[in-house]
């Protein structure tokens, strides 16, 4: 699995796009922006390289640095979703490409974030940490 480590471009400060954000990221399928205003906290979103309008999955941070550092240790190519978000946005829950090569990270999550067997840390009512 080596070989697909090196497919996400992180770049070492912001860019401001023309999606009213800053990419934060890229492979060779998908831009990794922050929406910019940010609503409360820091979103990071994966809009389509094919179609820009929309993104297709996305995750709220507390801060900035939080997301930063989330996402330099993220593989999006064998890991579904990055570490560190408090809220998922949007219904769809991100599968990678290669999500067996690392079955103990891509375990279930609950919206905030916390895997469902394990207590949800963002809200004690959440209910979806049952595992």
């Amino acid at each position: 699995m080596s070989d697909l480590q090196g497919l996400l471009k992180l770049y070492k400060k912001p860019v401001l796009n023309d999606r009213e954000g800053l990419t934060v990221a890229e492979d060779d399928l998908f831009f990794y922006d922050i929406l910019m205003p940010p609503l409360w906290g820091v979103t990071l979103v994966m809009t389509p390289k094919g179609q820009r309008l929309f993104w297709s999955y996305g995750w709220k941070f507390e801060d900035f640095h939080r997301l930063k550092t989330s996402m330099e240790k993220w593989q999006p190519q064998t890991q579904n979703e990055p570490l560190g978000w408090v809220r998922r946005m949007g219904n769809a829950v991100r599968v990678a490409p290669y999500a067996e090569a690392e079955p103990w990270y891509n375990r279930l999550r609950c919206v905030h974030g916390g895997y469902q067997d394990e207590l949800c840390s963002s809200d004690p009512s959440c209910g979806l940490h049952n595992g």
